[in-house]
């Protein structure tokens, strides 16, 4: 059965540190706090966590929530490179490449680029550096040539067979191929931080197109595979999708809504939840 998923509801970033990922977020990339808290117990149990706190972020019109787990899980991979499989990163448009570099440098991110690199017209000409939170997160600043800054255009996740990716998000949830390319040249290089880089990229949409999800296919450097992680691991992102249909073994939230957790077939964690009242309007 094809799930009709709706969107990117949002994206749910695991953390050490709570106040220092909020100050991170809201300082130097210019998310706003919208709500402290919990999930609620049936939520928790199903993160296998006792507690988890959390805070949401609102930049644009998307959404990110920060997540703190008791018991904590292990930290992000020291040596977790951009083709590995692990890597699953979220891109944030500028407008001001520059200014938006000098606002977030009081925050000491840790970079991955090789500095700012304008990437070629057949690569989408956009100019894109990408760089760690504090926790070890991959992000990435794009600058589009149209100069459009929504809050968050797109999550990027590493995939070790292509086809086989788009055939899970079509067949299963409903996305759409939208585009594909292969990136590569010295800008790709700098900008992952790696030698040699040829990828194969795909963009995949929703009825609500941003953000949208795009599936990275290196086929070289090597992909260094990873274990299933588990919700309370640091690098355990989960994006979290409005899904109408949801199946018969889902778990009914208190707000009344219903929750799958799944896992995509190189164990990227998807977080499947109903639609609230006033979205199905």
């Amino acid at each position: 059965m094809t799930l009709h998923t709706r969107r990117i509801l949002r994206i749910e970033l695991t953390v050490a540190d709570l106040p220092r990922a909020e100050r991170f977020y809201v300082d130097g990339l210019g998310f706003a706090v919208a709500h402290r808290g919990e999930v609620d117990a049936a939520m928790a149990a199903l993160l296998s966590a006792d507690r988890v706190t959390t805070v949401e972020l609102h930049r644009g019109g998307q959404t990110l929530v920060l997540q703190a787990f008791d018991p904590t899980g292990a930290c992000y991979p020291a040596d977790a490179a951009s083709s590995d499989q692990v890597f699953q990163h979220f891109a944030i448009p500028v407008v001001d490449m520059d200014a938006s570099l000098a606002r977030l440098q009081p925050a000491k991110p840790l970079p991955i680029s090789n500095g700012p690199q304008h990437l070629p017209a057949h690569s989408g000409g956009a100019i894109a550096f990408k760089f760690r939170d504090p926790d070890g997160h991959p992000l990435e600043f794009i600058q589009f040539p149209d100069g459009h800054d929504d809050g968050v255009d797109h999550s990027a996740i590493v995939v070790t067979d292509v086809e086989r990716s788009i055939a899970f998000y079509r067949d299963h949830l409903g996305f759409d191929a939208a585009s594909s390319q292969i990136n590569s040249g010295q800008e790709q290089d700098r900008l992952d931080g790696l030698s040699g880089v040829a990828v194969a990229v795909v963009a995949l949409t929703l009825p609500q197109p941003i953000p949208h999800l795009e599936l990275l296919s290196y086929q070289s450097p090597p992909i260094r595979t990873t274990r299933r992680l588990r919700p309370g691991d640091v690098a355990a992102t989960r994006l979290v999708l409005e899904v109408d249909n949801l199946p018969a073994d889902a778990i009914q939230l208190s707000d009344g809504r219903r929750v799958l957790l799944i896992h995509d077939p190189d164990e990227h964690a998807l977080l499947l939840i109903s639609p609230t009242t006033a979205s199905k309007a």
